[in-house]
C-alpha cells in the first residue's frame, strides 16, 4: 500500500484508489491481487468480462441458447420446442469415423445407400414395378407373376446374334427367333443332320502326318492321331507339364507308317510307364500315350526294347 502524507480519512476517492496496487493477471506463474482495471466504454454492451490475465475480453458467444447439464459422447443435439434457444440430446450419433447411427430415417435418400440395417418401409422401385417389390426388415418380397407379366408385355422375337452387351430379355428374344428358324418344317431334316454331324466331328481325331525325324508333342496334338513317315528313325518327345500343360486324360495315338522306327522319349521330369521298351516294334504298328498325372504317362501298344 502506498503511503499518503495526510490522514487516510480526509483524502479523495481518487486518491484512495491510487493508493491500491494494480491487479496483475496470471501470465503463467500466477498474479497478484489489487485494483481491477476499469472497463472501457461499451465493454458491458459487448458482454466482456475480466479474464485471469487481467484484461477485459468478449465471451465465446453472445447467444442465449441453453443446453442440458450433461450429454452422451458423439450424439447430435437437437432443438427442444420452437424457441430456438433450448437444445436437448438425441438418439442420433456420429462416431469418430463419421458413421451415422439412428433408429429410423425418413425422407428421400439420394446417392448410393450401403450397409442399411433395421426396419425399412415399403421399397418402391421404378414406376413399372410399384407395389411389386417390398422390403420389411431383412425380408424382401418380389411378387413374381405381376413382375414377369410386366417384363414380357409387348415381348417380340428379334433376329440377330446374341452379343455380350445384350440384356437377358434381348438375348432370349434373339434365341427364340433363331430357334424358330432352325425348326422350320422345311429345313428340320437338314438341321438335325447338321447337328448330328457336328457331334460326330467333336468325337473325331485330327490326323497328322509327321515326316521329320524329331517331334516334341504340342498342346494341339492332344487326342490326335499322328502318322510317323520317314525312312530314318523318328523320335517323339513327351514334354514336361511345366512346358506343355496337357490335361490329365489326354491321349495321343502314334502309327509307324514309314520304315524308320518310331522312338518315344521322356522330357525332363517326365515318367513314361511301359511294359517293354520305348519303340514301336514294326512298320504299320501303333502305340498310345495316355496322360495319367502331372508328369506321368502310360505307353501301351506294339512296343519293343
Amino acid at each position: 500500500m502506498k503511503k499518503h502524507s495526510q490522514p487516510y480519512s480526509g483524502i479523495s476517492a481518487a486518491a484512495k484508489t491510487a493508493d491500491i496496487n494494480d491487479f496483475v493477471g496470471d501470465s503463467g506463474s500466477g498474479g497478484t491481487k489489487g485494483a481491477v482495471p476499469a472497463p472501457a466504454a461499451g465493454d458491458a454492451a459487448a458482454g466482456k468480462y475480466l479474464k485471469a490475465d487481467g484484461t477485459w475480453s468478449a465471451g465465446h458467444g453472445s447467444g442465449d441458447v441453453v443446453g442440458p447439464a450433461s450429454a452422451i459422447d458423439n450424439t447430435v443435439p437437437r432443438y427442444s420446442t420452437t424457441t430456438g434457444k433450448l437444445i436437448q440430446g438425441s438418439g442420433v450419433s456420429i462416431d469418430d469415423s463419421d458413421n451415422l447411427t439412428a433408429n429410423n430415417i425418413s425422407g428421400t435418400n439420394t446417392g448410393d445407400q450401403t450397409n442399411i440395417s433395421g426396419n425399412a418401409a415399403t421399397v418402391t422401385t421404378n414406376a413399372d414395378l410399384t407395389g411389386d417389390v417390398t422390403s420389411v426388415g431383412n425380408a424382401t418380397t418380389l411378387t413374381n407373376a405381376p413382375v414377369i407379366a410386366k417384363v414380357l408385355t409387348a415381348y417380340s422375337k428379334g433376329a440377330g446374334t446374341v452379343a455380350a452387351t445384350d440384356s437377358i430379355l434381348e438375348a432370349v428374344q434373339k434365341l427364340d427367333a433363331n430357334d424358330d428358324a432352325k425348326l422350320n418344317t422345311s429345313t428340320i431334316g437338314v438341321t438335325v443332320q447338321a447337328y448330328l454331324l457336328a457331334l460326330a466331328e467333336i468325337g473325331s481325331q485330327t490326323i497328322i502326318s509327321e515326316t521329320t525325324t524329331a517331334r516334341t508333342f504340342a498342346l494341339t496334338d492332344a487326342n490326335d492321331y499322328i502318322r510317323g513317315n520317314n525312312a530314318a528313325t523318328q523320335t517323339f518327345t513327351v514334354p514336361p507339364n511345366s512346358s506343355v500343360a496337357f490335361p490329365v486324360g489326354t491321349q495321343i495315338d502314334v502309327l509307324q507308317l514309314g520304315a524308320g522306327q518310331v522312338v518315344f522319349a521322356a522330357g525332363a521330369g517326365v515318367t513314361i510307364n511301359k511294359a517293354e521298351g520305348l519303340k514301336i516294334s514294326a512298320q504299320y504298328k501303333a502305340a498310345t500315350l495316355k496322360k495319367v498325372a502331372t508328369d506321368e504317362w502310360d505307353l501301351i501298344g506294339a512296343l519293343a526294347a
